[in-house]
């Protein structure tokens, strides 16, 4: 599975850089770690492979690893009194960046998960899920980076989150699978080295097809992540499964084909291959 470093210094967008940097500096001051996810994500990996965009997100996420909620309220406080941030009271897990009133979303993991939750105890009894951040964190923090690389979570972690998030929210999550669906679109090309190098076996189909080679790929990417939480691999195995049958709602399908001439059959096609490259034993 390939990673991505970014470095902080090729960054663009001035207010990402800027966010970033304050970001390292606070993180190393008490110690921990984190992760961009979500969007913005997607939006580095395709700018590194110089693939163009519909539409860039105008928000960043992290995920951030603590030892325990008070750590994270500390990091939060930090932010505010030395980096320019401000809170927003009902969401704790949000905050602004001042200097360009840029949404930032700074989700917790580690230490506070319960079941794939986190409880922020707070008068709103906010909760969110984190279910898939700790294993997509143990795939991409076992490479080494140096102190102006940030890690950006892989495609097949992200797809994974955005597969929990989406099952989460089906309703308010449609981007998540608008995501997805661009992700296994662009696969192949972005990851045709190691598709040449490793898996020469899907060349043998006489009817090969470069965006589902790359969805049965991208299958295969994510067992190395699904293998740390069998709760994981069992939440998305059963995404994928309800969302192949062309007698079910195909609501999945019928997201990834909105705006496109693709039919429902075809969409369904590509969520198979995601499903069987994550059952292939490799």
């Amino acid at each position: 599975m390939s990673i991505l470093k970014i470095n902080t210094n090729n960054i663009n967008d001035i207010r990402i850089r800027e966010i970033i940097n304050d970001l390292n500096l606070a993180s190393a001051e008490i110690g921990i770690d984190y992760y961009v996810i979500g969007a913005k994500a997607r939006d580095f990996w395709f700018e590194a492979n110089n693939i163009s965009q519909r539409r860039f997100t105008q928000d960043i996420d992290f995920a951030v690893l603590v030892s325990d909620l008070n750590q994270f309220q500390v990091f939060i406080k930090l932010l505010v009194d030395k980096f320019g941030f401000r809170v927003i009271e009902k969401l704790p897990y949000r905050v602004i960046y001042i200097k360009h009133e840029f949404t930032i979303d700074l989700l917790p993991f580690g230490g506070v998960n319960e079941a794939g939750y986190i409880n922020f105890m707070d008068k709103f009894d906010t909760q969110i899920s984190i279910l898939g951040f700790e294993e997509v964190y143990k795939e991409i923090s076992s490479y080494d980076y140096n102190k102006k690389e940030v890690k950006i979570a892989s495609l097949p972690g992200l797809c994974i989150l955005k597969l929990v998030s989406w099952s989460d929210k089906p309703d308010s999550r449609i981007k998540d699978i608008e995501d997805i669906n661009i992700i296994i679109q662009n696969y192949f090309d972005i990851m045709e080295d190691e598709i040449f190098e490793n898996h020469n076996d899907i060349f043998d189909n006489e009817n090969f097809d470069r965006i589902l080679a790359g969805a049965r790929v991208l299958g295969r990417n994510m067992i190395p992540i699904l293998n740390h939480s069998d709760k994981l691999k069992t939440r998305i195995l059963n995404v994928l499964n309800e969302n192949i049958d062309i007698k079910g709602n195909c609501s999945m399908s019928k997201i990834m084909i909105r705006g496109t001439n693709n039919s429902i059959e075809e969409a369904i096609v590509l969520i198979k291959e995601v499903f069987r490259g994550i059952n292939d034993k490799i």
